[in-house]
Parts: structure tokens; C-alpha cells; sequence
């Protein structure tokens, strides 16, 4: 189902730190990016919260470009909002 959503909550392991990007999509094949992040900061048992422009997606993706930690990604839970 399509859905208006503004916001997502990402949470990781509070070891190290990730690098990641959350897109989202309507039909699974075009994609737009609605949140990255590139710091450094380790994650709190909160996890980090991203808020943006309401935006209709069906489809929500993480995609983790660094782990500092391992080679090996793991995601505790994912929020969305709306």
C-alpha cells in the first residue's frame, strides 16, 4: 500500500559507527533518497530519527555503505512515520 510517510527511525548496533542512506519508492524500481549519513557519531539505544517532506512510498530501503566496525551490517529496528 502507498502511504504518506515523513519520517524514519534507524536502529543499529551502538558499537562503532555506520554510514548509511534511506531511500524510498512507490513501485520498487525508481528510487529517491531521503536521508544519509556520513558522520561519524555511534548510535544510542534512540537511534538516529530523520525527518523530511511528506513523500508517498511503498517501499522503504537501507542501504549500509560503511560499518566501522565489521564487514558484517545488522539493523536492530526501522520506524517509519507518516
Amino acid at each position: 500500500e502507498i502511504c504518506r510517510i515523513n519520517k524514519c527511525i534507524l536502529k543499529i548496533p551502538q558499537q562503532g559507527y555506520y554510514h548509511y542512506k534511506l531511500d524510498v519508492s512507490v513501485d520498487g524500481a525508481d528510487w529517491i533518497t531521503v536521508a544519509e549519513k556520513k558522520d561519524n557519531k555511534v548510535a544510542s539505544e534512540q537511534g538516529f530519527s530523520h525527518s523530511y517532506p511528506d513523500i508517498e512510498a511503498r517501499f522503504v530501503r537501507v542501504t549500509v555503505t560503511y560499518n566501522s566496525e565489521d564487514t558484517d551490517v545488522r539493523v536492530c529496528e526501522l520506524e517509519v512515520y507518516g
